[in-house]
């Protein structure tokens, strides 16, 4: 397992720097990176070839979605660090999430009805597609400059009412 900290300024896949981590896990790690003339973020998951190829072709099918209320995909690939191999993607950097602002204070009324909005749209887009978000929570729910969005590195088939029963 790479030692997250020591990987700072890496390139990831070749075409991602690793600028800053955000988050280091055993099983995954964050870094804040750079895409076109834009801030980032970039997930580097340790893989085996055959679950890091599941991950990168679920990732690219979610990268293919257009909706304003889901986080953008950039990349999605493998690529080896310190001898092991990684899955990563790159998508849109967002400035706070959900959980990070209900750990300081409750929503009021207001600001609830304008979360769940948006993101009761995105789930009913996801829903038209025959997919589900698979992990709504508090901190995949993101702002995006002025935008609120859903994370989509998690979308996959499945049963809607699981979706709807996290959003209430």
């Amino acid at each position: 397992m790479p030692d997250w900290q020591q990987c700072e300024g890496e390139l990831a896949g070749g075409e991602f720097p690793l600028d800053r981590l955000l988050d280091g896990r055993e099983g995954s790690a964050i870094f804040l990176t750079r895409f076109g003339s834009g801030r980032a973020v970039i997930n580097l998951v340790p893989a085996g070839q055959e679950q890091a190829a599941e991950l990168v072709e679920r990732w690219n099918r979610a990268a293919s979605l257009r909706h304003p209320n889901l986080v953008r995909i950039f990349a999605a690939g493998t690529w080896a660090l310190e001898g092991t191999p990684l899955a990563y993607l790159a998508m849109e950097y967002a400035e706070e999430n959900l959980a990070e602002v209900l750990r300081e204070r409750p929503l009021t009324t207001d600001e609830a009805r304008d979360m769940l909005a948006p993101v009761a749209d995105a789930l009913a887009y996801l829903h038209g597609q025959g997919l589900v978000h698979g992990n709504l929570k508090p901190s995949n729910i993101l702002a995006v400059e002025n935008t609120v969005k859903i994370s989509s590195e998690a979308v996959s088939a499945g049963d809607p009412a699981a979706d709807i029963r996290a959003l209430g």
